[in-house]
């Protein structure tokens, strides 16, 4: 069975490919592979260690985020 972070370029792609662009700045991509919480306006940040993947998204007004495990 495969951890979350065999998963991560896995989401990161398919998001990709389902078209999912930075609202600030449509010419990007919306989620990017990084462990920074403090992602640009628009961007998510997901970076995913062994299986806790952690998300951060800019919504331009708050940073959200969010921790979700493989069980």
């Amino acid at each position: 069975s495969t951890n979350a972070q065999g998963h991560q370029a896995a989401l990161i792609n398919h998001l990709k490919f389902e078209n999912f662009k930075n609202p600030h700045t449509p010419a990007e991509v919306a989620v990017y592979a990084s462990s920074s919480a403090s992602p640009p306006n628009g961007r998510t940040h997901l970076n995913c260690s062994g299986d806790t993947c952690s998300v951060y998204t800019n919504t331009g007004d708050e940073v959200l985020s969010a921790t979700v495990k493989k069980e």
